[in-house]
């Protein structure tokens, strides 16, 4: 592993695009979505909501809202997600296995800006992935071209109702 090399994602949802690129192979893949309107709205939370739980292959998860807060200047509602695996599953664990994430979501801009994860199946470490700077001024168009010299290639993604 380099310190020279350099992975980039760019989302552009308004493009519908996520365009990934990386310094060492010299390749970028740009992945046309069906980001439509519709489908984000059934991915982004709008407002609190009554707790509950779900059962699935006898692993219990229960979802609930943690309300709102602003955070970089726009309304954030956040989710909690805590799961518990039981000792012996799948995941051939002794003990059960409690995993919790909390996700932060602007219904406004339909993206997250922070995600909580607590999962000692990946790592002993709690990982936190967070928003830390909000421009709403027109970006540079620069920003969303692929360097010269990148090979490109096209992948495509259907919906999947």
């Amino acid at each position: 592993w380099s310190s020279d090399v350099c992975s980039s994602d760019l989302l552009d949802p308004v493009c519908g695009v996520l365009v990934e690129w990386n310094t060492d192979s010299k390749v970028a893949t740009v992945t046309h979505l069906v980001w439509s309107s519709e489908l984000r709205k059934r991915t982004i939370r709008t407002s609190a909501f009554a707790p509950y739980t779900s059962v699935e292959n006898g692993i219990e998860t229960r979802v609930e809202s943690l309300g709102t807060r602003w955070a970089l200047g726009v309304q954030a509602v956040g989710t909690r997600y805590s799961t518990v695996i039981p000792a012996g599953s799948s995941w051939r664990n002794e003990k059960p296995v409690h995993v919790v994430s909390e996700k932060w979501e602007s219904p406004e801009l339909e993206i997250v800006v922070q995600d909580l994860n607590d999962d000692p199946r990946i790592s002993a470490v709690h990982s936190t992935e967070e928003m830390t700077h909000l421009d709403r001024s027109e970006p540079d168009a620069s920003v969303f071209q692929i360097p010269k010299g990148y090979t490109i290639q096209h992948r495509y993604v259907n919906e999947q109702k």
